[in-house]
């Protein structure tokens, strides 16, 4: 009896320090999608950079079609892991790399990366961080997040169809904060996530001064909040181009919502944004306003899922020599879901957006047709896998 005693002793021993520093937990997602894409000028990364689309899509030319491969910005693997340090604490670290599946590329961007602290006060953390305002509402409200379907520039949410510039799209709902500290805490039913940046480098997103606040309140069945963002230096592209540092400034406020029952879920958000112009483009040159609203629907059956959700853009460039400058997009995206097991899923929709200058402004596409309104139709099938 004493041996035994002894020997689930000694096991013990030899297991506390693999419990208190447990071994890094692997992980990823991986996707493909295959798209049907109608460009009529909306997917033209260099037409009207300002207002008039999210990506290229991978090389259709505007006023054609084609067939697109792609992996959508959804492929990640990634490493996480905790250290049990005593008296409640724990260390905490993760680091992930953007994948892109249809071409087996590692490097195809860069995302969460960090080390921190938690407790029972809730977690830091210090590196490359996800935004509240992002992630409050955001992309997690969206079915279609990281396929062709989905809202953000696109009509439906903040990014980089309004903004001229990559770094307000990540204080919209692209991208990740480098050289960032956050902190976020949940007590009783109440969520806050805050991150900061101290760096004094003349960075796009993450300089000195820039941060994003998210605050919710909710129980598994419905949640409500708001978030902001504040980035202090911003530039347009044409600016930046030039080799100077970016002056401008970029915020963004939203209020956001969620209720579910049953197999019934509803989702939405309304935004407001506002970049700086004066420095990047001249002495008088008005702030540029944005609108968005968002609204989503999802009814879930077993394993199947069906997906409506639409959305509306307006924009204020203001008074140019005496002339209100104004512009619309609209978002209406459809689609279906059949989830094999919590890690396996196929999914097939339809997406539209189009986009219109007031006063009107004429475009030339690149198969030498104009129009005056920037459009794009996609129809898309894809699987995803995590692991």
């Amino acid at each position: 009896m004493n041996k035994k005693l002894i020997a689930i002793a000694v096991g013990a021993a030899m297991a506390a320090p693999m419990a208190a520093s447990a071994a890094p937990t692997l992980y990823g997602q991986l996707q493909v999608e295959l798209a049907q894409v109608s460009n009529d000028g909306y997917g033209d990364g260099n037409l009207a950079k300002a207002l008039g689309g999210n990506r290229d899509y991978l090389g259709v030319p505007t006023g054609e079609s084609g067939i697109i491969q792609d992996d959508n910005k959804r492929g990640r693997l990634g490493v996480k892991g905790t250290e049990d340090l005593g008296g409640g604490l724990k260390a905490i670290y993760k680091f992930e790399w953007q994948v892109e599946t249809t071409q087996a590329q590692v490097n195809d961007g860069r995302r969460e990366s960090y080390v921190g602290l938690k407790g029972n006060w809730g977690q830091v953390e210090f590196g490359q961080l996800k935004s509240a305002y992002k992630y409050y509402g955001g992309v997690k409200y969206d079915a279609f997040v990281a396929t062709t379907l989905e809202a953000r520039s696109n009509g439906g949410m903040s990014g980089r169809d309004s903004d001229f510039n990559r770094s307000a799209g990540r204080f919209g709902q692209h991208g990740f904060l480098e050289r960032t500290l956050a902190y976020q805490g949940k007590f009783g039913g109440v969520s806050i996530r805050a991150t900061y940046s101290l760096d004094e480098r003349n960075a796009r997103d993450g300089g000195s001064g820039d941060y994003t606040i998210g605050i919710k309140y909710g129980r598994k069945s419905w949640e409500v909040g708001v978030a902001a963002a504040h980035d202090d230096k911003v530039g347009n592209v044409g600016f930046e181009a030039s080799g100077a540092p970016p002056t401008d400034s970029y915020d963004a406020f939203k209020v956001f919502g969620m209720w579910k029952a049953g197999g019934h879920k509803i989702v939405g958000q309304l935004e407001s944004t506002k970049l700086g112009q004066e420095a990047a483009v001249g002495a008088g040159t008005p702030d540029l306003k944005g609108t968005y609203a968002f609204l989503g629907y999802t009814f879930t059956m077993a394993k199947h899922n069906f997906t409506l959700q639409g959305g509306l853009a307006a924009f204020d460039a203001g008074t140019v020599a005496g002339v209100k400058q104004e512009a619309d997009t609209t978002y209406v995206a459809l689609g279906y879901t059949y989830k094999f097991s919590k890690k396996t899923r196929a999914f097939v929709g339809y997406r539209t957006t189009s986009f219109k200058e007031d006063p009107t402004a004429t475009y030339t596409l690149s198969n030498g047709s104009t129009t005056d309104k920037l459009e794009a139709d996609v129809f898309s099938v894809g699987m995803r896998v995590d692991f």
